[in-house]
């Protein structure tokens, strides 16, 4: 494995590549996917018209048509990866408002300005200090403007986790690249072939989320909550779970603070991101705490495997999966009926050297990336 240092950017300048491209043959669907993301994080079209704008990590610049075309007065880019950079710039760089284009690192950028609106999309997650650089993406957040960042944790990407154990005991990696994302087109393609939602190209989800090594840690909400608490109040997200009863008039006198009442609800929800095909009514935070615990411990062995090629963790993740199994019964028997196939599969391969086809587990994805707005105070 590459002595990678930074998440995402020192495996796309390796292989010179933005694997994080939309499909836009469809321009309208594309835009009418962003418009709903943004209504779920509280944010109408007339917000960013004539605002100031600033994008961490725009990659290949796709979800920033969406935004452009909402006309903000003012729009800067900064991303590291020179391919995503470059890209971004062919698509934006006519925009009829002021845009700037910046190469650099997020922890190397530095500006006196300070923005309505800041975005960063898909970079938090798997950072070696994710807690840090959103800290620091969200200094450039004018008073009264609006934070957008990216989450996940291991329970929502335990469908991913399982996919790269697949795929780590199976491809050839002695091949270049793009050899071994050919190589792993017709495992996936049935089972991204699932996805009605899915928008964009196989070959960039297999490079971004089945190939690339994960080097630092997930990034929860609870931990995108915890990391601005003080400076900032959450105020929406995708999938908008979060909930709140109190009537208008107690608001301000409430004794949970709209962080607290964040992390609450998330916490009675954390099951709810293990598959996106079902929503069940909330669990108290001590059994949801353990589930989390569960598939944390399991995630840290598959990257174990992963990262060193070592078989040796195998005997301790068929244990773990047969456990989580077990507790994903209490809630959901089509999700524990999933992970059983591929636990399934996953002894044979012990047996016989072979993986077969993990065919009840095709449809299991979980609701990998959630969005959270917030209100700099």
């Amino acid at each position: 494995m590459p002595n990678h240092k930074r998440a995402f950017i020192d495996f796309y300048g390796e292989h010179k590549i933005s694997p994080v491209s939309q499909n836009i043959s469809d321009l309208k669907a594309h835009f009418d996917r962003r418009e709903a993301l943004y209504r779920h994080l509280g944010v109408i079209p007339s917000f960013v018209q004539g605002k100031s704008v600033i994008e961490f990590g725009p990659g290949s610049g796709h979800n920033a048509l969406y935004t452009a075309s909402l006309m903000p007065s003012r729009y800067v880019f900064v991303e590291g990866n020179p391919t995503g950079l470059e890209e971004t710039k062919k698509k934006l760089e006519n925009a009829p408002f002021n845009t700037e284009f910046v190469k650099s690192h997020i922890e190397s950028f530095e500006t006196d300005e300070r923005f309505d609106m800041v975005l960063c999309e898909g970079v938090l997650p798997w950072q070696n200090d994710p807690t840090g650089m959103m800290q620091k993406v969200a200094e450039f957040v004018a008073p009264g403007g609006i934070l957008i960042v990216t989450t996940n944790n291991e329970v929502s990407a335990l469908s991913e986790t399982l996919r790269q154990l697949q795929a780590a005991l199976i491809v050839d990696k002695s091949l270049p690249i793009m050899a071994q994302v050919e190589q792993l087109l017709p495992v996936f393609k049935e089972d991204l072939n699932s996805l009605k939602g899915m928008s964009r190209p196989q070959e960039d989800w297999i490079l971004d989320q089945i190939l690339q090594p994960f080097i630092g840690s997930t990034f929860s909400i609870e931990h995108a909550i915890r990391a601005v608490d003080g400076k900032f109040d959450v105020y929406s997200a995708s999938p908008n779970f979060l909930i709140d009863w109190a009537w208008y008039k107690e608001v301000p006198t409430s004794p949970q603070t709209p962080n607290e009442l964040g992390i609450s609800t998330f916490r009675q929800n954390i099951h709810n991101f293990l598959d996106y095909r079902y929503t069940f009514p909330a669990r108290s935070e001590k059994d949801n705490l353990h589930l989390d615990d569960l598939i944390n411990e399991l995630t840290k062995n598959e990257l174990l495997l992963e990262n060193s090629g070592d078989h040796k963790y195998l005997p301790t993740i068929q244990s773990q999966l047969a456990e989580l199994t077990k507790e994903v019964r209490t809630f959901s028997s089509d999700t524990a009926e999933c992970l059983e196939d591929f636990a399934n599969c996953l002894d044979q391969f012990v047996e016989t050297g072979k993986f077969p086809t993990p065919r009840k587990f095709s449809p299991f994805f979980g609701r990998g990336q959630q969005y959270l707005s917030f209100i700099k105070k």
